[in-house]
């Protein structure tokens, strides 16, 4: 979506482009996890997989279209990863995401991922 700020002009992605994304995220960088081997990549690719899931969980408060989010999985391959996607999930829901995400239940990002 474009708006115009002032003289300039920025481009927002729609928060279902967004929340596809974060998705996206999710699933890319776990595989860089998988593949790395040095202890401090490990660590930095294990903190940004965890920051990615809380924000695709932070953005499943809001509500979207679910056909639009299904459309951008078909679109980009990433519907045969669903599963994976939310075992991913799952695995980085903790205890301190959980503090921080009282309000959104994960229930949420199950029906966009698992529809």
């Amino acid at each position: 979506m474009e708006k115009d700020i002032g003289k300039a002009t920025v481009y927002v992605p729609t928060l279902e482009a967004l929340i596809s994304y974060k998705i996206g995220a999710i699933l890319g960088r776990n595989e860089l996890l998988r593949q790395e081997s040095d202890p401090a990549q490990l660590q930095y690719f294990r903190s940004k997989v965890w920051k990615d899931v809380y924000d695709a969980v932070s953005l499943s408060k809001f509500d979207v279209d679910l056909k639009k989010i299904g459309g951008f999985f078909d679109e980009s391959g990433m519907g045969k990863f669903r599963g994976e996607v939310m075992q991913i999930i799952d695995d980085n829901y903790d205890a301190e995401m959980q503090g921080m995400l009282r309000e959104v239940p994960i229930t949420r990002i199950r029906m966009i991922v698992e529809p």
